[in-house]
């Protein structure tokens, strides 16, 4: 959970060594077959072939490979090494589609056979592993920009957004009925993926939906969420949730505790804390309670390294709101560093820091002014939106 490159670099070499050992233990293929599998994908015979360990490590070489590509782009930053993973990806792509069409034909047969809905020879640590794939695969290709996804559906992957939510929600039997309240696989008959396949869907309706609103169901996210902190309520990732619930229903406060619970349910990844810090400086700043807020802000400059030139904004913007000389001049010294903290993964920089780093650059043209910096950089992170009417109304407008 770092951008520093030596972390970076460990979580790669981590990974080769998972996706090795899964290599170990695949079905092995001929040369002929290897080169013919670049113009045709492998036919579902194939895995059937294949014993239960020989499935499972054509998941997870195909779960390394993704998180391989994933890390190689953010760590390397330039196009040449993005078209090398993208690679990778198009590789993971094929294997998750083909494991997920093998469970569907398995189930078919099993249905015809009498033998229920599901073919129980096939097991459920099996299936939430393709359910996780498959959803995100779906679920990413379809958040892809246009220009992009137009390149990729050339190729033959296109992302459907709700199919890959309907395939999330299978790992843990959700029901789309918001009056079933409970899944429909127990805690008991789970997989061992079922819990990241509940926070993935945590992840896109609460957090991603920010972003979009195609496909996003705060409702359901309740009754996921819900079940979840039954049964883990010191579970660091679920209380993220349950804030960021609260921060959707305008309950800044709320989020504040939820975000704190969070920090003192685990005290052995510091980056964690980084996560409860920035929300709760989100958070405060949908009160518009400016020093807490920067204190936060002020936290994650020291310690976090995500994106170094957003948390010196932040400190930035926070101590122009707050007014004074001192205040001014440690901003306008923040303000000067923002640009040359920016930077860059698969080559593009990112949309906030491209925004910040503009506004900072602008602030030293218009002799050290700019326009309710603060507010804008709440308008962002859509503080306005998640405040009571009461702190618009009382705090902010005035």
């Amino acid at each position: 959970m770092s951008y520093e490159d030596e972390d970076l670099a460990a979580a790669i070499a981590i990974v080769k060594h998972g996706n090795t050992i899964a290599s170990q233990h695949r079905k092995r293929t001929s040369f002929a077959s290897r080169l013919t599998s670049f113009i045709h994908a492998p036919s579902v015979s194939w895995v059937k072939s294949m014993n239960a360990i020989e499935r499972h490590a054509e998941l997870t070489y195909a779960e390394t490979l993704f998180e391989e590509a994933i890390l190689g782009i953010v760590y390397s930053g330039d196009w040449l090494q993005f078209i090398k993973e993208a690679l990778h990806m198009r590789t993971c792509v094929q294997i998750y589609r083909l494991l997920w069409k093998y469970i569907q034909t398995m189930d078919d047969e099993a249905v015809v056979a009498g033998k229920g809905p599901h073919d129980s020879d096939i097991d459920n640590d099996f299936r939430s592993g393709v359910y996780l794939g498959v959803g995100l695969t779906h679920i990413l290709l379809s958040l892809l920009p246009k220009s992009i996804s137009v390149i990729m559906e050339i190729f033959g992957y296109k992302g459907d957004r709700h199919e890959g939510l309907e395939i999330l929600a299978k790992a843990g039997g959700w029901a789309s009925d918001l009056s079933v309240s409970e899944p429909e696989i127990s805690a008991e008959e789970e997989g061992v993926r079922r819990p990241i396949c509940d926070m993935a869907l945590l992840l896109f309706h609460l957090v991603l939906s920010s972003f979009t609103f195609d496909g996003v169901d705060v409702k359901f996210a309740h009754k996921v969420l819900k079940w979840n902190l039954k049964r883990f309520p010191s579970g660091v990732f679920f209380l993220f949730g349950e804030g960021r619930m609260s921060l959707i229903l305008s309950q800044p406060e709320a989020a504040v505790k939820s975000y704190v619970k969070a920090m003192e349910a685990q005290n052995q990844y510091v980056n964690l804390y980084c996560i409860s810090w920035w929300e709760i400086a989100v958070s405060t700043l949908a009160l518009w309670e400016i020093p807490q807020s920067l204190e936060y802000w002020r936290k994650l400059k020291a310690d976090a390294t995500w994106s170094k030139a957003c948390y010196t904004y932040g400190v930035a913007v926070c101590l122009l709101q707050l007014g004074g000389r001192e205040n001014e001049e440690e901003a306008d010294k923040l303000m000067q560093q923002v640009p040359n903290l920016t930077r860059r993964i698969a080559g593009k920089s990112l949309p906030l820091e491209k925004f910040i780093s503009r506004k900072a650059r602008k602030y030293q043209k218009q002799q050290r002014r700019l326009a309710l910096p603060a507010l804008e950089f709440a308008y962002n992170f859509l503080c306005i939106n998640h405040a009571p009417r009461a702190v618009i109304t009382e705090k902010m407008l005035p």
